[in-house]
């Protein structure tokens, strides 16, 4: 007891928590609003039980399918698993690259047409005189 006279912050472990953190919201629910109540944060605590399993499921299945499956995966993705900063230099280059070839073709349909249109008056000038 002396120790925890002396000792001025408590540490609580992080695995108490949820438990005690429970505790509280239920007596306040049932104290206050009575068996409905209850109910309802039943219920509450069963959607987010729900929800945790499935994004849990859902991550583990992603992790064993990535580790067995990590050069098809590295052949499609070809940043995977390289830092972040790395993986954003290469979409940003690719990004570039596809907006000046992208810039590029359309000079160049440009200049297609503009000598079409030259080819054409050359043709009408010609017939006329």
């Amino acid at each position: 007891y002396d120790k925890l006279q002396k000792k001025k912050n408590w540490r609580i472990p992080i695995f108490l928590l949820p438990p005690s953190s429970g505790y509280i919201i239920y007596q306040l629910t049932d104290s206050f609003g009575g068996p409905f109540a209850s109910m309802i944060l039943f219920f509450i605590c069963i959607l987010m039980l729900t929800i945790f399993t499935a994004f849990f499921s859902t991550n583990v299945h992603k992790y064993f399918f990535l580790k067995n499956n990590m050069t098809t995966v590295l052949k499609i993705f070809t940043n995977f698993g390289q830092p972040k900063h790395i993986q954003y230099a290469r979409e940003i280059e690719e990004k570039r690259r596809k907006k000046y070839n992208k810039g590029k073709e359309k000079r160049k349909k440009k200049l297609m047409k503009e000598k079409q249109k030259r080819r054409d008056q050359y043709k009408k000038n010609r017939r006329k005189g």
